[in-house]
């Protein structure tokens, strides 16, 4: 008897296991293709909107290695951060979105040093609008205070949430791209145009441009078309976003080996050995003490800005959802149109006027956000 039960058991629950391992199997897979489908959408809006991944380089093992995943890591490990601290308001996600900012202190140091360009230079000259105490003024308000925080973080979060509406009950006030405040008007009308310019001028010529589109087209198109379709009916949407403990304890991990290697191994490697393979300095760049003292009260600012002032998300708004969809598309194919047009034409207006205004918006948006009391 026992022996036949035994038997039966087997026959019965067989299929009913490999099933329940097909399913959890599945929904995995699933689950990491959505998240580097999302990481492509952060890599897109950084990476391929500056033009530093774009043409020749957007081939590089590099690129493919290293780039790629210090944006997906910075992205889900704030994210998650975001929402476990219950810190999800749209103030809250664009500071959260300012530490990101802050790896171009100690994993490029460009914000202490600027871009060298063809030729090693020291702070200030390698700054391309000079610098205070230490700081390149432009790449430091502008990565750490616009670009990252709205391309690499503000940008993915929305896009997912408009994908998937139900991220919306915890990730909220994301709807500007409904355009409805001249504020957000605004916003939408100079991110096409610093998108657009910037990406076309440093792919440099309109081959680049094409070079660089279609693979990265292509892939996002393959994500909305086979992915999204299938993200309602997951029953724990915020996966999308969130990290569950043992995958935040590998993008924590993951991003203090970042730090640590590109601060101390890699970057002053490469400042140090001879061109083509290096910049040719003497000896490595480090910042001064001042530099580093700076750094971290800018990391403790924002952190206590997002303590005090930081807020969960407010009740969500879904009626919008195909409106704000219908927008950022428009606005991807404008980018594409301008990036080809620079790429052609270096429409020199266009690229001074994005360029100078990056650090004046980004200044401001630090101020609103962080200290504007309504």
């Amino acid at each position: 008897m026992t022996s036949l039960l035994y038997d039966c058991s087997q026959k019965i629950l067989r299929p009913v296991l490999i099933c329940v391992v097909v399913i959890v199997t599945t929904e995995m897979v699933h689950l990491i293709r959505s998240r580097l489908f999302i990481g492509l959408i952060a890599f897109t809006c950084t990476e391929i909107f500056a033009g530093s991944s774009a043409g020749p380089r957007l081939y590089t093992t590099w690129t493919f290695l290293v780039t790629f995943w210090l944006y997906f890591a910075h992205l889900f490990f704030f994210a998650s951060l975001a929402y476990y601290t219950q810190r999800t308001s749209l103030r809250s996600l664009y500071l959260w979105g300012c530490l990101f900012g802050l790896y171009e202190s100690w994993v490029t140091k460009v914000i202490w040093f600027g871009y060298p360009g063809e030729i090693a230079l020291n702070y200030p000259e390698g700054c391309s609008m000079g610098g205070i105490y230490g700081f390149c003024i432009n790449e430091s308000l502008g990565m750490v205070f616009f670009w990252h925080p709205i391309f690499g973080f503000l940008f993915p979060i929305t896009i997912a949430s408009m994908f998937e509406p139900r991220l919306r009950i915890s990730f909220q006030g994301l709807s500007w791209f409904k355009a409805e405040t001249f504020t957000d008007r605004f916003m939408v009308f100079y991110i096409v145009l610093a998108a657009g310019s910037i990406m076309g001028m440093n792919s440099g010529s309109l081959t680049m441009v094409l070079v660089t589109w279609i693979p990265i087209l292509l892939g996002l198109w393959l994500g909305y078309r086979y992915l999204v379709p299938k993200w309602y009916q997951m029953e724990e949407p915020l996966q999308l976003l969130v990290l569950e403990r043992k995958g935040f304890i590998i993008a924590t991990a993951y991003l203090i080996t970042l730090y640590v290697s590109f601060y101390f191994f890699i970057i002053p490697y490469h400042q140090t050995a001879e061109p083509p393979d290096g910049m040719g300095l003497d000896e490595a760049l480090f910042p001064g003490i001042h530099q580093l003292i700076i750094t971290i009260l800018a990391y403790l600012l924002i952190s206590g800005l997002l303590y005090y002032r930081g807020g969960i998300a407010p009740e969500p708004n879904l009626d919008s959802v195909m409106v704000e969809e219908g927008n950022m598309l428009g606005m991807l194919q404008t980018i594409i149109v301008l990036s080809m047009i620079m790429g052609s034409i270096a429409i020199v207006p266009l690229i001074i006027v994005s360029f100078v205004l990056i650090p004046v918006i980004g200044g401001l948006l630090f101020l609103r956000h962080g200290f504007y009391w309504k």
